[in-house]
């Protein structure tokens, strides 16, 4: 929320006329602000080592004990899952990690660059929860020999799909709505700083 403000700041002051690029104090905002995010998506890279570890591991483990034609396909399913997740996230996420330069301008860019970055992984991690509960799904009437209807009321389906797609795809709405507000505001202030450099 603290970013979206000082967005809507930058973007008033731009407009009545002051200019970022030669405005020391909204031009080191800016600086902070994109350091602050930077030092966050290193940190933010804790959770998903820990659940690489944990359920990845924790899978492959039981697969290689138990043997299990089961446990082994539920492994590499996980396996390949991860590794196209962790992919994908790397792929969104190049060109986002710091800004090229100690500009004003490079700030800015980076700052749309993580915009559009989101944007696209916001689609992704939609397209992987459903993929994933797709799985879900086949995996409980194969490996159960159940009907489809049985599979899905089993509290892994009403969990992930019937209640947890639906706030995901709410979270996902709410939050694409404001990447894009905040991308608006953002080419908009890239706009008016070249144009004072022009």
């Amino acid at each position: 929320m603290k970013s979206d403000t000082e967005m809507a700041q930058w973007s008033r002051q731009w407009r009545a006329g002051n200019d970022v690029g030669n405005d020391a104090g909204v031009a080191e905002d800016l600086k902070r602000r994109v350091t602050r995010d930077s030092r966050l998506l290193k940190v933010g890279l804790i959770a998903p080592i820990l659940v690489t570890i944990g359920i990845g591991g924790g899978i492959i483990l039981r697969a290689i004990r138990f043997a299990s034609p089961a446990d082994v396909v539920l492994a590499f399913e996980v396996s390949f899952f991860i590794l196209v997740t962790w992919a994908g996230s790397l792929w969104l996420a190049r060109g986002t990690w710091r800004p090229l330069a100690e500009t004003t301008a490079a700030f800015i860019d980076v700052s749309i660059r993580r915009c559009r970055s989101n944007l696209r992984a916001a689609s992704f991690g939609a397209w992987l929860y459903v993929c994933q509960l797709s799985f879900v799904v086949v995996w409980k009437v194969s490996s159960s020999s159940i009907e489809l209807s049985a599979a899905l009321t089993a509290w892994p389906v009403i969990l992930l799909g019937w209640i947890g797609l639906p706030v995901l795809l709410a979270w996902r709405s709410w939050f694409v709505r404001r990447q894009r507000a905040k991308l608006d505001r953002l080419l908009e202030i890239e706009r008016q700083l070249k144009a004072t450099v022009t």
